[in-house]
């Protein structure tokens, strides 16, 4: 379901379509687009060739495992989005990231997610669920569970092939 205006939040009034992402107001003639929603994930990994992975404690895809990480917030790089979520989820600050990859996600309330993965070996603190995950764990690649979201397959998939752990 998703999220479709019908008014201007400038003056009140209706909002009419002008093509298939734009609308605009019929008094004061502002334009609203809609756009993808950013957001990042995160790959952790150690020394014994894991990576880490959390269960969701919320919908979509609660109780499934994906990587930690989540929507970025306003005025924040994608770096420090991706260093904020992981820690908030996993209790462990990224250190030293590295960019990995960009994809998309269809997404039932914002149509579209776009997503930007970071990776590192370099994390402090204590792991522990949080905020939107109920367990935190690291898995080889030939045990990793079915994961919630494509983008995140498709994050791991080229993280192991990068890295030739296979």
């Amino acid at each position: 379901m998703s999220i479709e205006y019908r008014f201007c939040p400038i003056c009140g009034s209706k909002l009419i379509n002008i093509s298939t992402n734009v609308k605009e107001c019929v008094r004061c003639k502002e334009r609203f687009y809609k756009n993808p929603v950013p957001a990042v994930a995160s790959i952790l990994f150690n020394k014994k060739r894991e990576i880490l992975l959390v269960k969701r404690g919320e919908e979509p895809k609660k109780g499934m495992w994906a990587l930690p990480g989540g929507f970025m917030e306003v005025r924040e790089t994608v770096e420090d989005a991706v260093i904020r979520e992981t820690e908030e989820e996993t209790g462990l600050k990224m250190e030293d990231i590295k960019l990995l990859d960009v994809a998309t996600e269809d997404s039932k309330r914002y149509t579209t997610v776009l997503l930007v993965s970071f990776f590192s070996d370099k994390f402090s603190g204590e792991m522990a669920p949080g905020d939107d995950s109920v367990e935190v764990k690291f898995f080889y690649f030939k045990n990793i569970p079915e994961i919630a979201f494509s983008s995140h397959r498709r994050f791991i998939n080229k993280f192991f092939e990068i890295m030739r752990w296979k």
